[in-house]
């Protein structure tokens, strides 16, 4: 197939504040895998002292990492 590559793509984007938004493209997953996307991609980063802050998946944004004042607020 020549045009996979269009079809699954991931990029990593460091972001001024010093974390890194992820987004991924890949028309396969349904909602539950991407979910676990989500989570391993939060584990492998933790693992690896890398900050995420936000994570999209097909246009979706499915995870954000909390801001200070949100913390202070709850």
């Amino acid at each position: 197939m020549a045009a996979s590559w269009l079809e699954r793509l991931v990029r990593w984007l460091e972001r001024p504040e010093g974390d890194a938004a992820i987004w991924v493209r890949d028309y396969r997953l349904d909602d539950a895998t991407a979910r676990r996307v989500v989570e391993l991609i939060r584990t492998g980063a933790r693992e690896q002292g890398l900050e995420v802050g936000r994570i999209v998946i097909n246009a979706r944004e499915l995870w954000r990492a909390p801001t200070p004042k949100a913390l202070e607020e709850y």
